[in-house]
């Protein structure tokens, strides 16, 4: 993951909008999402909320200030097919994985919602500066009708801040 668009197709960019009092961030992950989903062979459906949920990690961890930090985003549910999800990044560099029950995913849709793939569950959002030695976890439900959705409830919950997040696999 680096900074400049010119010379990586894995790329996260933050941009300003001073007259909307906004900023922001892109992420492109390219041949970085090829190589960790070809690692495990999941079925589409894992394969694409796997992919959101490291587009994610990086949109949040490319905000660090230092290499040495760590964005961790977890999600632990019962009662769908998804029963842990994780997606690291630390210093531009991606991890990921799903824990799913197979027979419970081949009962679902194509398309299955979140809650579907999840049940009740919740997501942990961490934030761990190394250099400073501080941590800073955020926990909120699993809910909403997508993965982009629960982070926005995760930005109104923990952080008290306006957010929209889209993201596309």
């Amino acid at each position: 993951m680096t900074d400049d668009s010119s010379t990586d197709l894995d790329v996260a960019l933050g941009f300003t909008i001073p007259g909307r009092h906004a900023r922001g961030r892109l992420a492109r992950l390219g041949p970085m999402l090829d190589i960790i989903l070809g690692a495990h062979g999941y079925p589409p459906a894992m394969e694409k909320l796997l992919g959101e949920a490291l587009t994610l990690a990086a949109l949040l961890g490319s905000t660090l200030k230092h290499d040495e930090g760590q964005l961790t985003l977890q999600a632990q549910a019962e009662g769908g097919a998804v029963e842990l999800m994780v997606a690291d990044y630390k210093g531009g560099e991606m991890r990921g994985y799903i824990r799913h029950d197979s027979d419970r995913l081949a009962e679902m849709p194509a398309d299955p919602s979140l809650f579907a793939l999840f049940g009740k569950g919740y997501l942990a959002i961490t934030f761990d500066q190394a250099v400073t030695g501080e941590r800073y976890q955020g926990i909120v439900p699993l809910e909403g009708g997508s993965l982009a959705e629960a982070a926005e409830s995760y930005f109104s919950q923990s952080e008290q801040l306006p957010s929209l997040v889209r993201l596309a696999v």
